[in-house]
């Protein structure tokens, strides 16, 4: 069960997964610059999290390679850099989900809240 919200955000940019290697610096250091922007609340008493992240991609590229899994390591690695979760073994429940869009203008919403189930 989730509880307290601890962020929510949309980051706009090239969406790339950690095995598109040209693309994956890009994109990682975009997720990082926005991120740290933002500042994390006090998380020590935060031991366990609830993660869920849209991928917004245009309809072209959605099925070349942009597989659920391979997208979210960046982003979660992004959010223990910039500090919002300690590890990630801390996450408990991670909800994923691809849309398609006919837009240019990629993005993904990332919401985190605190984990309440034992």
């Amino acid at each position: 069960m989730r509880g307290k919200k601890i962020l929510e955000c949309r980051i706009f940019g090239r969406i790339s997964s950690w095995s598109n290697p040209p693309h994956e610096e890009t994109w990682k250091s975009n997720l990082e610059e926005q991120l740290s922007r933002m500042k994390p609340q006090e998380l020590a008493h935060v031991q366990k999290f609830s993660v869920k992240i849209d991928f917004y991609i245009n309809k072209d590229r959605i099925e070349k390679g942009n597989y659920l899994d391979n997208l979210a390591k960046p982003v979660l690695d992004s959010l223990i850099k910039t500090g919002f979760i300690p590890d990630d073994s801390l996450v408990y429940h991670l909800e994923l989900s691809r849309r398609p869009i006919t837009e240019r203008n990629e993005y993904i919403s990332i919401c985190l809240w605190e984990w309440l189930c034992q």
